[in-house]
């Protein structure tokens, strides 16, 4: 009798765990499909709101440490042509000579085992050692200050995301 109570007990304490292991499914389940209407809604936004085929999504790929890295682009003209402003704060030249200087920054300065390493880096962290890089020298100025100006630029481009806030609340 003993024995019996004590498969019955058994018995009823796996199908407890079976049910909450099923409910724990349907939750997941639940969860996902939330989470994938959510991207569905922000994609939608995102693409209603900005025109992806503007130029300056282009120029936006020298931000990308690889990019950055191997010089794509070898020149900031474009971004001095779309942002004709950057002639009133920056030299146009010295920030092109910037540019093509920056990776020549040994692969140790990022704390990387390899110049290969770098172009893996994050941007916020490529870009933070980059534009924070100072000479060796007593007067410990900026390395290439004229290039923070044309990064600054693009890492501030005007972003936001009210409008999807509101759609997705809408929802």
């Amino acid at each position: 009798m003993n024995a019996q109570r004590q498969v019955e007990k058994q018995r009823a304490e796996a199908e407890k765990k079976r049910k909450e292991r099923l409910e724990m499914d349907i939750r997941v389940q639940n969860l996902r499909k939330n989470y994938r209407q959510f991207f569905i809604v922000a994609i939608q936004q995102m693409q209603s709101r900005f025109s992806f085929s503007d130029p300056v999504f282009k120029l936006t790929e020298l931000l990308k440490p690889s990019n950055a890295w191997d010089l794509i682009p070898q020149s900031l003209a474009g971004l001095f042509t779309r942002f004709p402003l950057l002639h009133k704060l920056c030299d146009a030249q010295k920030a092109d000579n910037n540019w093509r200087s920056h990776n020549q920054l040994r692969h140790l300065f990022f704390g990387v085992e390899s110049r290969e390493e770098v172009k893996h880096l994050s941007a916020e962290t490529y870009w933070g050692l980059v534009l924070n890089a100072k000479t060796a020298n007593t007067d410990n100025c900026l390395l290439f200050p004229d290039l923070i100006l044309c990064i600054s630029l693009l890492l501030s481009l005007a972003t936001s995301n009210a409008q999807l806030r509101n759609g997705f609340s809408a929802h």
